[in-house]
């Protein structure tokens, strides 16, 4: 799944882009893996063992690109499928061990719940994906009005 943000400016340089969504990333507690300017990537992992053991595994990889002043931030989210499958599980097994004497029905009732654990997840992720899109985008606004001002502010130093 990817998002793709994009942006016409020529104030904003990729260095300032990519380490404004480090920050982002890792205040929704991403760990960041790799994290190279000069290929404008940055890719991180959300993985804690808790995160894990909830099928909340998260991946996203991170790509800045800037071709005649139009900035665009692709970001590539992972571990969707693995993710939901281990909430299904999880969500499975409770309900089995609890329908258990229901036999034929329970099974079917066990299998509905495991459903809707995916369900779940997948809310859990469209509300993970749309915050840090959403601060990425604030992000690349606000640091456009900084460049523009720092650059206004440098001209009227020069008088």
């Amino acid at each position: 799944m990817k998002d793709l943000v994009t942006k016409s400016s020529k104030y904003l340089e990729i260095s300032d882009i990519l380490q404004s969504t480090k920050e982002r990333m890792v205040e929704v507690r991403f760990n960041i893996d790799n994290y190279d300017i000069k290929s404008g990537r940055i890719d991180g992992r959300r993985n804690n063992l808790d995160k894990v053991i909830l099928g909340l595994y998260r991946k996203a990889n991170v790509l800045v690109t800037k071709e005649n002043d139009k900035i665009s931030v692709e970001v590539t989210w992972g571990g969707l499928i693995s993710s939901g499958s281990i909430s299904a599980f999880q969500f499975f097994i409770v309900a089995i061990a609890i329908l258990r004497n229901m036999e034929l029905q329970g099974l079917v009732i066990a299998l509905l719940i495991g459903v809707l654990g995916i369900f779940l997840n997948q809310i859990a992720f469209f509300a993970l994906r749309a915050r840090l899109i959403s601060k990425i985008k604030r992000d690349l606004n606000d640091l456009e009005k900084a460049a523009k001002a720092n650059k206004k502010k440098a001209r009227m130093d020069g008088f």
